[in-house]
């Protein structure tokens, strides 16, 4: 059994404390952490600048603030068709499977939104 005065757990904490954050704070995260990055790259990231969301492929068929919320429903969708619950746990499956899962369901997503029939409620909604 491992005995600790006060002090040094108080010690332990801090440190501890400002490594965790020091990590949360980093920009780049690891494809590790993030398996979809390459598929969010493709359909989401765009020639932007500053804004590196301007001019993607998904921008240009949704507003701003929809687009947003079409990643966040894509992302849950391939979660849940690989089997798992929550994104993090991604992380211990293929990449490249989960790219390829991501990359349909945004393809799939796109054909629909450019099809004639969706165009026709879009218009018929103004």
């Amino acid at each position: 059994m491992l005995v600790i005065n006060e002090k040094d757990l108080q010690d332990l904490k801090t440190e501890l404390k400002a490594e965790l954050i020091k990590e949360m704070r980093t920009e780049e995260i690891p494809s590790a952490q993030y398996p979809l990055i390459k598929a969010k790259a493709k359909w989401f990231y765009g020639e932007g600048g500053c804004d590196k969301y301007d001019h993607s492929t998904m921008d240009q068929e949704f507003e701003r603030h929809v687009t947003f919320k079409v990643w966040e429903h894509i992302m849950r969708l391939t979660t849940l068709i690989l089997g798992r619950r929550y994104m993090a746990q991604l992380a211990s499956l293929d990449p490249e499977v989960c790219n390829m899962v991501c990359d349909r369901i945004c393809n799939t997503v796109l054909e629909l939104r450019k099809s004639d029939a969706v165009q026709e409620q879009i218009k018929n909604k103004s």
